[in-house]
């Protein structure tokens, strides 16, 4: 089952952050007014291009979950896939 957290659509991605003795990646996200963390557990896999073949951004396109599965396009056409549990989201206070 593969799902899109749409509402994440030109939200901007500030940092990836691998911890790595805990096998967790924290994902910075600026939504709008707020911050989001996006948690992984379970990290088992992480690639990513930063070659911004379609121009330079940060703004998130596409946020797709398939299972354990993550791949997240930016507008720059860069991608992101983690393989890994998606854990939780949550806003800073």
């Amino acid at each position: 089952m593969s799902s899109e957290l749409g509402y994440l659509h030109d939200a901007t991605l500030t940092s990836l952050a691998i911890q790595w003795q805990e096998g967790t990646l924290t994902i910075k996200i600026n939504l709008y007014e707020d911050v989001k963390n996006i948690i992984i557990k379970n990290l088992s896999s992480l690639t990513l291009t930063r070659d911004f073949s379609w121009g330079e951004s940060f703004q998130i396109n596409e946020f797709l979950i398939d299972h354990n599965r993550i791949r997240i396009e930016l507008q720059s056409g860069d991608v992101i896939t983690i393989i890994g549990e998606l854990a939780e989201t949550e806003v800073p206070k």
